[in-house]
């Protein structure tokens, strides 16, 4: 737990045992990964209800804004982009003196903003709450890159799928994206509705004047999600063209496989024919009769396959 206070228009970085004391102007409380010691804390000193700490306490909760008498309650995911993409649950509690954020890894933008002291002093004088406009705004461009990544991860894809190349495990790469891309759309779209409802009501602890900021993020909100939706529609074209690829090649090879069969079908009959125990069977005595058969064969099957070519059926 980091405690940042507010007070004299300077920051300090406080002990939680000067937590209590109720002498700083404002204060953010950043937390990674809460112990059972700092939720007693945070019930003490904050009177944060019980169940509040539990969430933080059991991660994956839903995404919400939950209005409490003394305190917002909200919940909002980010993304990391690592060998997959990975969920990362943001948690905060906000009222006009306090702000409390609670995450289980670290954040870079969390980070660069407890560095910079004079911007911290600025924010929290302005509210708390526009210090929680800053860290979910830089969260939420953050994405950007992300879906960049993804999109260029389709567009190598679909340039696999149509190469001659290696094509091993297509499917399984194409169904591992869709399932990332598909849990991204899910919780967007959640976190669309909820900034739509935070952006277009007068909620406590919100101030007017902060409004246009959260209207700001809930636009580049729906940005990033229309891009989740085009990634959606990509990956099910890129789907549809592997499986148009498989179905082409797949034809191809029972083509050759259908002209071989069908060359050999009157070279069998012939065969047989000439296989036949009868003793007045023609050229069967004869020194060349075998091999006026092969001949024959030959003359059959190469007239066959000039005329396949004719007709262009390979």
């Amino acid at each position: 737990m980091q405690i940042y206070a507010l007070s004299n228009k300077k920051i300090q970085q406080i002990e939680q045992s000067e937590l209590q004391e109720k002498k700083f102007d404002k204060v953010w409380i950043d937390i990674k990964s809460i112990t059972k010691e700092e939720s007693v804390l945070l019930q003490e000193a904050c009177n944060i209800h019980p169940l509040i700490v539990e969430d933080f306490l059991h991660a994956d909760s839903r995404i919400k804004v939950e209005e409490f008498s003394d305190y917002l309650f909200l919940v909002f995911y980010t993304f990391r982009k690592k060998e997959t993409i990975q969920i990362l649950e943001l948690d905060f509690v906000l009222n006009s003196k306090f702000l409390i954020t609670h995450h289980t890894e670290d954040i870079d933008k969390y980070e660069k903003i407890k560095n910079n002291s004079q911007k911290l002093a600025l924010l929290l004088e302005k509210g708390t709450e526009y210090l929680f406009h800053q860290l979910i705004d830089n969260e939420v461009d953050a994405m950007q890159p992300i879906l960049e990544a993804i999109s260029d991860n389709i567009d190598t894809l679909e340039e696999r799928i149509l190469s001659s190349a290696d094509q091993t495990n297509i499917a399984s790469d194409i169904l591992s994206m869709k399932r990332e891309v598909s849990k991204m759309r899910r919780i967007m779209m959640a976190q669309r509705e909820k900034f739509s409802f935070i952006a277009k009501n007068n909620l406590p602890f919100i101030s007017k004047k902060a409004l246009p900021y959260f209207r700001d993020v809930y636009d580049h909100i729906i940005v990033a999600s229309d891009i989740i939706e085009d990634l959606k529609e990509n990956i099910n074209s890129a789907y549809e063209i592997y499986m148009t690829n498989l179905s082409n090649k797949m034809n191809e090879v029972m083509k050759i496989l259908g002209i071989f069969a069908t060359i050999s079908l009157p070279l069998t009959v012939i065969s047989g024919i000439f296989g036949t125990n009868f003793f007045n069977l023609p050229l069967a005595h004869n020194e060349y009769g075998f091999w006026v058969m092969i001949l024959a064969m030959f003359l059959m099957s190469t007239s066959m396959i000039y005329f396949f070519k004719r007709r262009g059926w390979f």
